[in-house]
């Protein structure tokens, strides 16, 4: 197609009805949706046609997938390295408990995680998750 794309890194937003379960860690009552970035140039036919080819090798798609353009507003964000169970403390301590008072803004919206190492290649110590929290 004479265009240049990098893979971007996965990501994933998750929420919770009531935001203290989301806060305390209660993952039994956390909803996710898993997001892979498309270039921006795609369009609904490429991605239709996308889909089809994917479908003759690897069968049928889930009925959630879709195109959907993604626009997050204001955002508090941090950078965790660690292994994925260290980032409960992260999230809760330094974003929820610390910055988000410290400077009067409060959750809003679902929090997005933005995975930049795979953990099939990266030890647990060198792992790199972006946190971020849309805020108002």
């Amino acid at each position: 197609m004479g265009k240049d794309f990098v893979e971007p890194p996965l990501e994933v937003l998750w929420w919770a009805d009531d935001m203290n379960d989301f806060i305390a860690g209660n993952k039994d009552k956390w909803e996710w949706r898993l997001m892979i970035v498309t270039a921006d140039w795609m369009d609904d036919r490429m991605f239709e046609e996308a889909v089809a080819a994917a479908r003759e090798r690897l069968g049928e798609p889930p009925s959630s997938l879709r195109l959907e353009r993604f626009a997050e507003g204001r955002c508090a964000q941090i950078m965790h390295i660690g292994p994925e169970n260290d980032r409960a403390a992260t999230i809760t301590k330094k974003l929820y408990l610390e910055f988000l008072p410290l400077h009067n803004v409060r959750p809003h919206g679902h929090f997005h995680e933005i995975y930049l190492t795979d953990a099939s290649r990266v030890a647990p110590e060198k792992m790199q998750t972006v946190l971020r929290q849309p805020v108002q």
